[in-house]
């Protein structure tokens, strides 16, 4: 898969902008130093670049110079939240999310197909989700796709070109991870809560059900 990062977008930008301002001022006639011109954005973005890390420095220092124990319960709670969003944007690199976004081929047949089996999946977990006995049978299924996501990462490496333009199958298995195996997980656990949701619900009944019939008994 090709990978694109963010330092070569602002590159493939500025080169655009060069060919366009070359042709704009061939065509008017007027002179003018492109390379100044380029060499002032690419200052530019470098600026803003070093701007930005010294206000992700300064939010870390902030948080950790952070006093809980004098907060009160409305500022705990946006501190945490605070701390849960700089976590989030550690862990999950934006430029990193883009550039995989742009390597997937959103309009091939296999791509498609996979999104409509988890909408389809979803369908299900949904229809099913007042019956408990087929949620625990759905689970066990889903359990065993995911199972079955390496040897499917195996077979699909194998024979990609036949339903495929390109090879989303590594070695590491991260392609079948993201678009298959995860989406099942998901879905498993929410329906795992909703089990256990209606076996705490079954509970509850059954234990207002015996001190009704003890209340009666005594009575």
């Amino acid at each position: 898969m090709k990978r694109f990062s963010v330092t070569k977008m602002r590159n493939l930008t500025v080169k655009d902008s060069s060919l366009r301002l070359r042709r704009r001022f061939q065509m008017d006639d007027i002179p003018i130093d492109v390379g100044e011109v380029l060499a002032e954005a690419q200052q530019t973005l470098d600026a803003q670049a070093a701007a930005d890390a010294a206000e992700a420095a300064s939010r870390v220092a902030a948080r950790a110079a952070r006093n809980y124990s004098g907060m009160g319960p409305v500022e705990l709670m946006y501190a945490f939240a605070d701390d849960a969003l700089s976590f989030t944007e550690r862990a999950v690199r934006l430029d990193l999310v883009h550039d995989f976004v742009n390597t997937v081929n959103w309009t091939e047949p296999f791509i498609i197909a996979l999104l409509w089996f988890h909408c389809t999946v979803c369908m299900a977990a949904y229809k099913l989700r007042k019956a408990p006995n087929a949620m625990v049978a759905m689970i066990f299924i889903l359990m065993g796709l995911i199972y079955l996501s390496e040897p499917l990462n195996t077979l699909g490496a194998e024979h990609w070109s036949k339903f495929c333009k390109q090879n989303y199958f590594d070695s590491g298995g991260m392609f079948a991870f993201i678009f298959f195996a995860a989406p099942l997980l998901v879905v498993a656990h929410v329906l795992l809560v909703l089990v256990c949701v209606e076996i705490i619900r079954m509970a509850i009944r059954t234990a207002s059900l015996k001190q009704r019939e003890q209340a009666k008994k005594n009575s």
